[in-house]
């Protein structure tokens, strides 16, 4: 798992190459990672609490957000649209 703690899973039928839904989360504390995910498209589905067993034995909160098939068309370019925008 990446240091600042994101994660992508992607569900959908077995033996397909097309997705329903890929999901993101990320450690609750990390705000612009999960501003970041929120800002390119995704919604935010809610908070797993106490979900994840850290190395030192303390538990962890996960926001989790997901972007569904329909969703796709207009949230795919959305990354390259914010990158090449006048800041």
């Amino acid at each position: 798992m990446p240091p600042v703690g994101c994660g992508v899973k992607c569900e959908g039928p077995t033996g397909r190459r097309a997705f329903t839904v890929v999901c993101f989360y990320c450690k609750r504390g990390v705000k612009w990672l999960s501003a970041t995910i929120d800002a390119n498209g995704a919604t935010y589905e809610g908070t797993f609490r106490n979900h994840y067993i850290m190395p030192d034995g303390s538990s962890r909160n996960s926001p989790w957000f997901s972007i569904v098939r329909k969703e796709w068309p207009e949230v795919k370019d959305m990354p390259t649209r914010r990158l090449r925008a006048p800041v």
